[in-house]
């Protein structure tokens, strides 16, 4: 709730919890997310997921950093380290179709 009042952040997952009901949710920050997840798309945080847990297994999960300012670097590196990964693997695969074939004569 912290994130919601000081910073204003919208909360876009649904609150889909509990037993299915015609009734609008109880909770008031429950009740403000069912009427605004019809406002905007939600279908992409697959994607999200998936880079979360290609950083995780190919970097690990733990962050050794204990203040915010260093946590934030240190993530930052996580992502940085992992896009130049994704660069460097694409750059390698097509500069293998750059050399030319052995001519079999």
């Amino acid at each position: 709730m912290y994130a919601r009042d000081e910073y204003g952040i919208v909360t876009t997952i649904p609150p889909k919890h509990g037993r299915p009901t015609n009734k609008p949710p109880g909770g008031y920050y429950r009740r403000l997310m069912s009427q605004r997840i019809h406002l905007r798309p939600y279908g992409q945080r697959w994607q999200v997921e998936t880079v979360f847990s290609m950083i995780k297994r190919n970097q690990g999960a733990v962050i050794a950093a204990h203040s915010y300012h260093a946590r934030n670097r240190e993530m930052r590196l996580a992502v940085l380290t992992h896009n130049i990964g994704i660069l460097l693997v694409k750059w390698l695969f097509y500069r293998a179709f750059l050399t030319p074939f052995p001519s079999q004569s």
